[in-house]
């Protein structure tokens, strides 16, 4: 079982959770009955668990469906959930770069803030080499 407090220092998804929950004036009872699912239609967010969640209080790790439902109750994308959860719950930060030569270059790393400029280059240089495969393999 991964928990936040065994991952230690981000609480981005808490912080997300809290401040978007401020910014749409939702009590956490009205914000768990938005928190459905859109793929499966399932409440997936209790009061409880959001109340923990926000208190960055030690749980286990959010499932995909708990994702989208988040997603959905706090009105943001899907992507700004999944990299708040990835950063809380796993320690895996999400980089995005734009680059002039190439469509937009995102990028997950362990401690990717501790990276210097030209690390952070290779990376990019990294990820540009790899093609993409439309064929599915």
């Amino acid at each position: 079982m991964i928990t936040m407090a065994a991952q230690g220092a981000s609480t981005r998804l808490s912080d997300l959770v809290a401040d978007r929950r401020a910014e749409l004036r939702l009590s956490l009872v009205k914000l768990a009955e938005r928190c459905i699912d859109p793929e499966t239609g399932v409440q997936e967010w209790k009061v409880g668990r959001l109340h923990r969640l926000e208190r960055r209080e030690a749980m286990e790790a959010i499932t995909v469906e708990q994702i989208r439902a988040l997603a959905a109750g706090l009105q943001c994308a899907v992507r700004e959930v999944q990299d708040a959860a990835g950063e809380q719950f796993f320690g895996v930060e999400t980089v995005e770069v734009e680059d002039p030569h190439a469509e937009r270059v995102r990028i997950l790393a362990r401690r990717a803030s501790d990276l210097s400029s030209e690390d952070l280059e290779r990376l990019i240089t990294i990820a540009q080499s790899f093609s993409v495969r439309h064929d599915g393999k």
